[in-house]
């Protein structure tokens, strides 16, 4: 039988099986309320002419659920006759609709997470060819040459956990990982789809590089008889372009012929380390043309260029998808309260600094053109030159740095919620060079400076002397180097980045590197993108799949030989501190969650930053709490969040319920033209507001939520005395994170 498309299946499930709207399955999915077909709300587009593409649809509808069988019912949604109005209405409608669903992403989403994806089957039987999994054999030649079936790859074992993640957990039985009856059957289908469709793509991805991969070598050639920087320049960017697909796959017979171009890099990456002695492997001609390279920031743009083609990641999506509509509107405050009285001269005077008014360790001016790199000669040449422009905290940076270390000392994590461009970084590497000066006086006298003076550390000591992590995005990684370099004087901390390229097999020689740093490790920085601490974190911990909403415990995979595993790890050691940009992207409870909430047990103190956050409801909330280690969200206490989450699906269907018992009546009796004004009410709201859900959200978040995260929120940017702050007391949402 012919395989069902996406947007068929979802277009039977909703037409024929009444509970998958009932129970909230079709909200789940869509955000919706009702099918389109609806009497209370249908379809507006399908209103105009009298009705008349809407009537041809609930003609088709009937029809179709007289139909038995689902080869009957797929003739019938494919074939041509008097229906095919309504038909073709209603199909078009689904399937505009698959993209606005996020449906194949969510779905492979959940493969990936528990290593099932295509791109990592491909990785694991050293696939070559991919093509659809109704053709594909048993045999063991064919599972090595290609992507293998669904069923080889039991795929099935997955049917609950994607269920759950695109219909909620109505879709299973209470209590049990058992899908309700109509379930099996609709994923299956859809897993079929999906699977035919990424088969058929990776086979021409794979197409594509082999083609790409001669292209390369021609370009390579023409490289070696002409060795200009300008055509080595060029080809290091045609790599750039095409490597990305090439290691998807990761293995040596689908990327073999790349295996050649990833080595010339590495060459290249390797002379331009030493511009000396010639690489071993690499035309002398290209040695020559190197050497030549026109300056400095030349040399560092190529080498930049090279790092990225050798790394193995990809950018993270920034994602902003704030909905003040289901977030509970209340005043979180600014969380520095206690401090909006004070002076910038009294706020120097709680760090210490009264009389040096600066943060330790900081430069004090920075070049006018920002043209240099900070820590390079001529980037510190431009700092002291006579046009230097003074670089100093504002009021509201201080403040923010005072209430972090009070949180850090105290052994409560902060979430950093100030606005874009209002300066989160200046605050959290503010916070990692007091902490470096705090270690230093309480060697040297016993205690903390200023009004620290009689706090210790977690109630014991000293500030460990242990490096700090900063958790980023990809996409962020230059950008926070650069800033660090900004603020933070030449040789006074050691700074390296950890990414995909330097971890596996590389790790053991990068954090030796970190072992023979120059400076204490209290003066470290290790700048680690999220997909190395992610892949780092799949080495020992599984993500327990019971529930998707869970956020469990983890089971470390090798406990065995643990301390082998971890050496060329992030978890090799201990943290002073972990500081997680863009937090607000870790709320979702995948293996970077688990990697990063397991690697918070080697952490001395948690920071989150975050200037968007994506936050809906009070669910994600409780996510970011427990993630920080906010008190009271481990795993102890977490069932009052699950029986949250059950009290707010049962009320979602009542308001579901409510709203359709609503419409239908107001509508009894008022003929066509009431019908046409009532469904042209915005989709989704019907007459009836949500009234069950709001009263939980806002209890629940007053009475649970808040008292546990309120300490720990810095949320935007009081306005002092003096007036030398940002005029923003409380931001609204729009203006930078008011939600949480």
């Amino acid at each position: 039988m012919p395989v069902w498309k996406l947007h068929e299946t979802l277009f039977d499930v909703a037409a024929t099986i009444d509970t998958f709207v009932e129970d909230g399955c079709w909200n789940e999915l869509t955000g919706l309320d009702t099918v389109p077909w609806d009497e209370a709300d249908p379809e507006e587009a399908w209103l105009e002419n009298d009705q008349r593409l809407l009537k041809a649809v609930r003609t088709f509808l009937a029809k179709y659920r007289a139909v038995q069988g689902d080869m009957t019912k797929q003739e019938f949604l494919r074939q041509k006759d008097q229906y095919n109005n309504g038909r073709d209405a209603v199909l078009r409608w689904f399937k505009a609709r698959l993209g606005v669903w996020n449906v194949r992403v969510r779905f492979i989403g959940v493969l990936e997470e528990n290593g099932m994806g295509p791109y990592r089957v491909m990785q694991l039987n050293k696939a070559q060819k991919a093509r659809p999994s109704h053709r594909c054999t048993s045999t063991l030649t064919h599972l090595h040459s290609q992507l293998p079936s669904m069923e080889q790859c039991q795929v099935n074992s997955q049917y609950t956990n994607i269920a759950r993640e695109l219909f909620g957990d109505a879709v299973a039985l209470e209590n049990s990982n058992l899908l309700v009856m109509w379930a099996p059957q609709v994923i299956g289908r859809m897993t079929a789809w999906v699977w035919h469709g990424e088969a058929t793509r990776i086979k021409r991805e794979i197409g594509q590089l082999e083609k790409e991969a001669a292209e390369l070598d021609q370009k390579w050639e023409a490289v070696i008889k002409n060795p200009t920087s300008r055509s080595i320049k060029a080809y290091v960017k045609r790599m750039e372009n095409k490597i990305a697909i090439s290691r998807k796959f990761d293995n040596g017979v689908v990327c073999q012929a790349f295996e050649r171009q990833l080595q010339r890099v590495a060459d290249l990456r390797t002379q331009m380390e030493d511009t000396t002695v010639n690489v071993p492997g690499l035309p002398k001609q290209v040695f020559e043309a190197i050497r030549l390279l026109a300056n400095e920031e030349e040399v560092r743009a190529l080498t930049t260029e090279l790092d990225l083609i050798l790394s193995d990641e990809v950018a993270d999506p920034i994602e902003i998808n704030v909905d003040g509509a289901d977030a509970p509107e209340m005043d979180w405050g600014t969380g520095v309260e206690e401090y909006e009285g004070f002076s910038e001269d009294e706020l120097w005077a709680m760090l210490g600094r009264a009389k040096e008014k600066t943060i330790p360790f900081f430069n004090t001016a920075e070049a006018a053109t920002g043209v240099h790199d900070p820590w390079s000669p001529k980037g510190i040449e431009a700092m002291t030159a006579t046009d230097a422009v003074p670089l100093r905290p504002h009021w509201h940076q201080l403040i923010g740095v005072v209430k972090m270390l009070d949180n850090y000392l105290r052994g409560d994590p902060t979430l950093l919620m100030d606005g874009v461009g209002v300066g989160k970084t200046m605050q959290v590497v503010g916070v990692v060079c007091c902490l470096a000066f705090f270690h230093a006086h309480y060697a040297q006298h016993g205690h903390f400076p200023g009004k620290f003076a009689n706090i210790k550390y977690h109630r014991e000591g000293n500030t460990p002397s242990e490096p700090t992590l900063i958790v980023v995005p990809v996409a962020l990684e230059r950008q926070v180097v650069s800033e660090i370099h900004r603020y933070v004087r030449p040789k006074t901390f050691d700074l390296i980045s950890y990414t995909s390229s330097v971890r596996g097999a590389k790790g053991a020689a990068f954090w030796e590197a970190v072992d023979n740093f120059a400076q204490p490790p209290e003066r470290q920085i290790i700048v680690a993108t999220n997909p190395a601490v992610e892949k780092d974190g799949a080495e020992l911990f599984t993500k327990l799949t019971d529930r998707p909403w869970n956020l469990g415990t983890r089971r470390q995979r090798k406990a065995a030989t643990l301390a082998k595993a971890k050496a060329p790890t992030v978890y090799n050691r201990h943290w002073s501190l972990m500081i997680c940009d863009e937090v607000h992207t870790m709320r979702r409870v995948n293996q970077l969650f688990v990697a990063v909430r397991g690697l918070r047990e080697q952490a001395g103190g948690m920071i989150g930053m975050t200037a968007t956050p994506t936050i809906t409801n009070a669910l994600d909330l409780a996510s970011l709490g427990r993630l920080l280690g906010v008190d009271k969200f481990s795993d102890d206490h977490f069932a009052v969040l699950d029986e949250f989450r059950k009290s707010l699906g049962r009320a979602a269907s009542q308001d579901r319920k409510n709203r359709k018992d609503a419409d239908k009546v107001g509508k009894k009796g008022k003929g066509k033209k009431a019908a046409k004004a009532a469904s042209q009410e915005p989709k989704g709201q019907g007459n009836a507001e949500s009234v069950s859900q709001e009263p939980i959200q806002r209890t629940f978040t007053l009475l649970t939520v808040q008292p546990r995260c309120i300490s720990a929120v810095i949320n935007g940017n009081p306005t002092s005395a003096d007036g030398m702050s940002l005029e923003v007391a409380n931001p609204p949402a729009s203006a930078g994170g008011a939600l949480f």
